[in-house]
């Protein structure tokens, strides 16, 4: 009875050991090759092999350990088996390929190794040692590692030269007060985001974005294509003044904030978290962003259509030229998501065509700027409403530039806007005419409501007074003076037009004598 008791417990305990070495064997493996102390754990038994066979870790730091010890055939035999098994860190994988195919005297399949190493965002740096450095006069394993360093070619160059201007151009934009403000910031970072992409492929293509701390940017491109199609939308309705509430505008935003929050992620969650990588496989198909994309190329392009008749001819074009120009980088994405399938289809060569197409927007937001700067910094829908409120209106061209000149006159010479209760009953009398003509004349020529017209010409001359060193006058003294009936509506109207307060703008002007 006790002898029988006695081989139930060693056979329990060597279970039990056994057990443990299988739960415990990947981490006993790696400890042992940190250490140099792999020839203590190899070889490694029979039963704690089949327990692990389809273990991708098991195998990798079994072959690591082999390769430790010298016997380089096992090693690359059970590399070879965690490839199969799907090993995730793959440049480490093709590393010690390559380093076992080379000691095995295979130069050629260590030169196929390096190269999958390389490919897999492995640095050429890593194989400048031994017994990597046996290579060193093998004119292909120079030339392959000269390829795979980081630097930038003639069109990386330009793209970059482009990218940078895109800044500029969206620091101009963003802001600059003068225009639709809200249409030129959407617009703004629109151009931002095409030239953050844009960087992004310049840092791909030129293989800085595998160095630090460009690495850091890595996924980064796919939140920044989910944002494209929400910032064009709005640039659209701030441009014809649609209404949107901010929740709304949040809700168009939400693929963005998830894809950014899985790109943050992959900087912070280990990458062999399954469920981490299922869901942003997911959140990162290429289809899933493709349809995104493509809804907002949509919708937008419903928007200009329904609205082009309340804007002048040169606001269409430009709208045109723009919504298209987006089509082709959608569709660009849409063939790449085809084409890849075939194995004729060249990728490098596509990242240029997408580069090219995104440097091609840039350029032309900026040739737009120069050559009809008034579409971002004076277009203003109003003036389109305008021509056609006053489509039927009797007042005959000869007439309005008469009725124009008189205006003038009497707000230069005869400073009609200094009359603090002027409405626009009063000043269509002074001008002889009706309210309905001096409505018109202000709205057509000078592209302003009748409030906006007056309040122009009383900043100005609250200018002189401030500017005026011999001046006494007090602040609430002067808004009297040129025309407003209170502080706050002097305030709003100052700072809208000089970007600074009355009293900001004295003690500056005091400062510069």
């Amino acid at each position: 009875m006790k002898f029988r008791n006695f081989i139930l417990i060693c056979f329990l305990a060597f279970g039990v050991q056994l057990n443990a070495q299988n739960e415990d064997i990947v981490k006993i493996l790696k400890s042992n090759y940190e250490n140099g102390t792999s020839s203590a754990i190899l070889p490694v038994s029979e039963d704690v092999i089949a327990l692990n066979v389809n273990s991708a870790d098991f195998w990798f730091f079994k072959g690591l350990c082999e390769e430790q010890v010298g016997d380089f055939l096992s090693a690359k035999n059970s590399l070879i088996k965690a490839k199969v098994n799907g090993y995730y860190i793959k440049p480490d994988l093709y590393f010690h390929l390559a380093k076992a195919e080379l000691k095995l005297g295979d130069i050629d399949a260590s030169l196929g190794y390096i190269e999958k190493a390389l490919d897999r965002k492995a640095k050429p740096e890593r194989f400048e040692v031994d017994p990597f450095t046996s290579l060193n006069e093998n004119e292909a394993f120079v030339k392959l590692l000269d390829t795979y360093r980081p630097k930038l070619n003639i069109w990386t160059s330009i793209f970059l030269f482009i990218a940078f201007q895109g800044i500029l151009l969206f620091v101009i934009m963003f802001f600059r007060r003068k225009g639709s403000s809200k249409a030129n910031k959407s617009l703004g970072l629109f151009v931002l985001t095409f030239s953050c992409i844009l960087i992004f492929y310049v840092l791909y293509k030129s293989r800085y974005l595998y160095e630090y701390p460009f690495v850091l940017f890595r996924k980064l491109w796919v939140p920044a294509l989910f944002i494209l199609g929400p910032l064009l939308l709005f640039y659209v309705k701030d441009l014809f003044k649609l209404k949107y509430t901010y929740k709304n505008k949040l809700l168009h935003f939400s693929l963005f904030f998830i894809a950014f929050s899985f790109y943050a992620s992959f900087h912070l969650l280990k990458p062999e978290n399954k469920l981490y990588y299922d869901l942003m496989d997911i959140v990162y198909y290429d289809w899933l962003r493709n349809a995104q994309m493509f809804f907002y190329f949509v919708v937008a392009y419903k928007i200009i259509q329904k609205a082009k008749h309340s804007v002048g001819a040169n606001v269409v074009k430009w709208l045109h030229y723009m919504i298209y120009m987006y089509g082709g980088f959608v569709l660009s994405f849409f063939l790449y998501s085809i084409l890849s399938n075939f194995s004729f289809f060249y990728r490098g060569g596509w990242d240029y065509v997408t580069c090219l197409l995104i440097s091609s927007f840039i350029i032309l937001i900026g040739v737009f700027g120069l050559v009809q700067p008034q579409i971002f910094w004076g277009f203003n829908v109003q003036g389109a409403f305008n021509a056609i409120k006053y489509e039927k209106s009797g007042l005959i061209p000869s007439l309005a530039a008469e009725l124009k000149q008189k205006l003038i006159e009497l707000m230069i010479d005869e400073k009609a806007y200094k009359n603090n209760n002027l409405n626009l009953e009063e000043l269509s009398i002074l001008l002889g005419t009706t309210k309905h003509n001096t409505s018109q004349i202000i709205n057509e020529h000078f592209n302003e409501n009748f409030f906006d017209f007056l309040n122009d010409f009383r900043i100005e001359d609250a200018k002189e007074l401030l500017q005026d060193n011999e001046c006494t006058m007090t602040i609430s003294e002067i808004l009297y003076e040129v025309g407003f009936n209170n502080k706050v509506t002097f305030n709003n109207a100052f700072k809208k037009r000089m970007d600074m307060t009355p009293t900001q703008f004295r003690t500056r002007m005091a400062q510069a004598v």
